[in-house]
């Protein structure tokens, strides 16, 4: 089951995001928000006092922060809702394009100004480095009950010179609490994707669908790879993306 996070109307400015908790009978443990944002990338995991937010991009952000870089008001009413309570918040930036990080600044501010410890992981650091530390990084930031799994692609692909730079150097995470898992994806290129240790693809119960949903980067292939119960049909995919938007997408033999 496909479903477009697409740009919400302006008449309803608080609800700028889709929240999941329990899908079909099935509980996650722990909930997970997606913004909005168009053509980009924003995503806030919470569990008890801690929150992970993966990537944190818009396609308009003149509609989210002000000239000093500062979240506008009714925004940063929706992100302190969503925070309340929070004291410990861990930034994962996928890779280095804008559409997923250039609200980052404004979060980190958002997080100073309530005096919430924060943490910056840049994901195309952390794979080009490759230190074997990178499950230990990620250990407790949600939590004991959440496993949170970075996906790295391999060193060769990683360096592969076929293939865009930026999208080869791509943190992509897997989040586990007992049942299914979901994949975090962030973007991607070909000999990343299919570089993915698929034992790691398994039971996946929800996945925000890498790029867009494009079909570039055979990205469709690779979909057929993710799991759950052994099948290939995850319970959701997310698509975080504005059809109206400069590249139209989803594309068609996407949805």
């Amino acid at each position: 089951m496909p479903l477009i996070i697409n740009k919400m109307k302006k008449s309803r400015p608080l609800l700028g995001f889709f929240s999941i908790w329990l899908l079909k009978g099935i509980c996650f443990g722990f909930e997970l928000n997606v913004f909005q944002v168009g053509q980009a990338n924003f995503t806030i995991c919470v569990v008890g006092q801690q929150a992970l937010v993966f990537d944190c991009g818009s396609a308009k952000p003149g509609e989210w922060v002000d000239s000093k870089k500062k979240f506008k008001r009714a925004k940063e009413t929706v992100i302190g809702n969503l925070l309340n309570g929070v004291t410990e918040v861990t930034i994962v930036i996928s890779h280095n394009h804008i559409d997923h990080l250039n609200l980052a600044e404004a979060l980190q501010k958002f997080c100073e100004k309530h005096r919430e410890t924060h943490q910056v992981f840049k994901g195309w650091e952390i794979v080009k480095k490759e230190t074997g530390e990178e499950q230990s990084m990620f250990s407790n930031i949600l939590g004991e009950d959440v496993n949170v799994i970075p996906l790295l692609p391999s060193s060769r692909e990683r360096l592969s010179p076929t293939e865009p730079h930026d999208n080869n150097l791509v943190l992509k995470i897997a989040l586990r609490a007992g049942g299914p898992a979901i994949l975090l994806t962030g973007d991607g290129s070909k000999n990343l994707l299919h570089s993915i240790n698929p034992d790691l693809l398994c039971d996946i119960g929800v996945l925000i669908l890498s790029h867009h949903g494009s079909n570039a980067s055979d990205e469709l292939v690779w979909f057929r790879t993710v799991k759950i119960n052994n099948e290939n049909r995850p319970v959701l995919y997310l698509i975080s993306s504005d059809p109206k938007g400069k590249d139209h997408i989803p594309a068609y033999e996407t949805i």
